[in-house]
């Protein structure tokens, strides 16, 4: 593993993810997706999930567009939410996924590829989301209980476009 794989893995649970990026990379940037495309630009761009359980893992990955919290906290997290009038992008339209739910077997891992196009028309600004990861948990009765408590580790990994417009 080199130096940039261990500083842009994290650990959460018995998993982790590491950011293989595209060639619109942006070079100073090595621990998230930091990309710069022209209009109608596309570029590739990779995570490898490594499964480091002795039983295979189910995880989710979501697209996400960034969010702000109830504390003002920018969130990757949140796939439904209310869209500002304002918003003319959704990453999810610009950003496809070979494998939105995949199975990983124990200590293994699995390479997921993104393919994103850029929309035709500049734009000012950044687009600003997320990849997110979590592990699927079986759904499990409770009986007998009014409340329960549910901690589900999410692993997002940040997610911002630039558009280059010529001037």
């Amino acid at each position: 593993m080199n130096a940039q794989e261990i500083s842009s893995s994290e650990k959460a649970e018995n998993y982790t993810v590491t950011p293989n990026f595209g060639i619109s990379q942006k070079k100073e940037t090595y621990n998230f997706y930091d990309m710069k495309l022209a209009p109608k630009a596309s570029d590739n761009f990779e995570l490898r999930l490594n499964n480091e359980s002795n039983q295979p893992q189910t995880f989710q990955i979501e697209i996400n567009n960034a969010t702000t919290n109830s504390n003002g906290i920018v969130d990757y997290t949140q796939s439904k939410f209310k869209k500002d009038p304002s918003m003319k992008l959704d990453l999810k339209d610009l950003i496809k996924n070979d494998s939105p739910q995949l199975t990983v077997g124990g200590h293994q891992s699995h390479t997921v590829r993104f393919h994103l196009t850029m929309p035709d028309q500049a734009f000012n600004g950044i687009l600003l989301g997320g990849i997110v990861v979590c592990p699927v948990q079986e759904k499990k009765k409770v009986k007998a209980y009014k409340t329960s408590l549910s901690i589900q580790l999410r692993f997002g990994l940040p997610k911002m476009i630039h558009l280059f417009t010529p001037n």
